[in-house]
């Protein structure tokens, strides 16, 4: 396991100095949102993709795939199911979570950030509001389709990939929604700044899902001087936690992004074995008999003070206030206030 391990290392070290050697990382992090918003013909020497296509290092490693979903059903059923949910929350304040009213994304499937033993998201678990499970339950069950289709991606593209993620242990209380991923998350009608996504683990892939009726939000890699023309239906998995990534506005229409990925944490805690010695308060605390506390259900009346108060400190750096502020309104970027 220790050779293993070693050379699965040094794979992922030779291809981050190949990444960091195309451009210099230090002017990167200087990029900012005015450079950013620039139109596509003012980003001189960048490559524009727009249908199917692989883009590999020079060992050969795939960087960047781009796929087609070429089912209609899917897609019109996976739109329709994000739409109702947008919209749907939206209009229910008691509805809100904070990840969705502050930066308008929310995670489903399980964590491994804070302990051992993996968690279900508070989203998923509508821990803010048990009247909004329904509403989780139902747009999950949804995009299954959707969700079974990326698996298979997965599996008919990087099988090697596809096994050691099916044979990753979640934990004897949470499910694989996903297949093969513990995570998804939604972003809802918003674009993302500049980033790396550094908890993702740096051996697997991100997967990416453009569902809605839109023009622009063009997903690009600096790093590369690549532009996708990220088409609704499209599919693009990429290393997330090497490659800087941000999104354009979106000039017309709303967009949903569906993203599948796995946390570095799900292989760097416990090694995945639950028969471990514990002392008598762990003993108490995974006792399934016990659920003194666990399952403290609320049901709100009226929303609360957080679930439509207008507080940009939540904002993470990675959204635009403005973009906030048009998705809370049902607006594009046409829109005005």
């Amino acid at each position: 396991m220790k050779l293993k391990w070693n050379k699965l290392n040094n794979a992922f070290i030779q291809t981050k100095e190949i990444i960091l050697k195309l451009t210099n990382k230090d002017e990167i992090k200087l990029i900012n949102k005015t450079k950013r918003y620039k139109s596509l013909d003012d980003l001189e020497g960048f490559n524009p993709i727009k249908y199917s296509k692989y883009i590999t290092d020079s060992n050969g490693q795939t960087l960047i795939h781009l796929e087609e979903l070429n089912n209609d059903n899917i897609i019109k059923q996976a739109t329709k199911a994000i739409n109702h949910y947008y919209f749907h929350t939206l209009e229910n304040p008691t509805h809100r979570s904070k990840s969705f009213w502050h930066n308008f994304i929310e995670h489903f499937g399980a964590f491994r950030k804070y302990q051992n033993l993996p968690y279900i998201s508070s989203d998923m678990a509508s821990s803010h509001n048990f009247d909004h499970l329904e509403c989780v339950n139902n747009l999950i069950l949804a995009l299954e389709p959707l969700t079974n289709w990326v698996n298979q991606f997965i599996k008919d593209h990087y099988k090697n990939l596809y096994m050691k993620l099916n044979n990753l242990v979640l934990g004897p209380f949470v499910p694989k929604t996903f297949g093969i991923f513990p995570i998804m998350s939604i972003n809802f009608n918003i674009i993302s700044d500049y980033h790396w996504d550094n908890n993702d683990d740096e051996n697997y892939f991100c997967l990416l899902v453009a569902l809605g009726d839109y023009k622009g939000g063009e997903l690009c890699f600096p790093q590369l001087k690549i532009i996708i023309h990220l088409k609704p239906g499209q599919i693009i998995a990429f290393r997330s936690s090497l490659l800087l990534h941000g999104n354009f506005e979106i000039t017309d229409g709303i967009r949903h992004s569906i993203v599948y990925y796995v946390h570095r944490d799900f292989f760097k805690k416990t090694n995945n074995n639950y028969n471990i010695e514990q002392n008598e308060e762990e003993k108490f605390l995974l006792n399934i008999n016990n659920a003194e506390g666990l399952n403290k259900i609320i049901r709100l009346q009226k929303a609360k003070h957080e679930q439509t108060s207008i507080n940009f400190e939540h904002i993470t750096n990675r959204k635009d206030q403005n973009n906030v502020l048009r998705a809370r309104n049902f607006l594009n970027k046409k829109s005005s206030f």
